[in-house]
This record gives structure tokens, C-alpha cells and sequence, in this order.
């Protein structure tokens, strides 16, 4: 659940990049609903919001969409390690960092 929990802050970061995507607490509203018990709306969003200012500083533009591209496409967010794989190793490789969720 925490793989999870933290593929999906990667997500609500990547989220804020498009003007026409849903904002972040949507994101992680509908993942608190999805992946169930262990998960916060506040929480998950402060990390988002991490995870976006990461990616931002670190020029992972590119990286970022077709991440989020996937995640859009993913049949629940729950799933979104194991089907966005690919594209959660690139992002990891231009440095963005994704850590253990307490």
C-alpha cells in the first residue's frame, strides 16, 4: 500500500503541470478512495506538492507527463506502480526522489 501511496503523490505532482487536469486534492481524494484505509486527503497532497517542486527544480517537465499520462489511463490508481512502471523509472532517473510514506 505505501508503493502505492507513493505512486500516486508522484502523480498529483505531475497532475498540477497540466491546466486542464484535476487539481491535486481531487487526485488524492479519489485515491483515498480508491486504495482505501491507510491514506490521508491532507497528507497526500502535501506530498504532491513535494513532488511537483521536486520535479520542477530538477527540469523533469517531460518526464513528468508521460507519467502522468499513464496514471491517467490506469484502471485504478492503486495500480498505477506496477502498470506505470516505465515511466516511474524515468522519472526516478532525472532525480526525483520518491520516499517511504510513514
Amino acid at each position: 500500500m505505501i508503493d502505492a501511496w507513493r505512486q500516486l503523490s508522484l502523480a498529483i505532482g505531475l497532475t498540477t503541470l497540466l491546466a486542464c487536469g484535476p487539481d491535486i486534492e481531487a487526485i488524492c481524494e479519489d485515491f483515498v478512495d480508491d486504495c482505501g484505509d491507510l491514506n490521508d486527503v491532507d497528507a497526500c497532497v502535501e506530498r504532491g506538492e513535494a513532488l511537483e517542486q521536486e520535479s520542477e527544480q530538477l527540469g523533469c517537465d517531460a518526464e513528468w507527463m508521460s507519467y502522468l499520462d499513464c496514471v491517467d489511463q490506469a484502471a485504478s490508481l492503486c495500480e498505477t506502480e506496477l502498470t506505470c512502471g516505465p515511466e516511474r523509472a524515468d522519472v526516478e532517473a532525472c532525480g526525483v526522489v520518491f520516499t517511504e510514506v510513514d
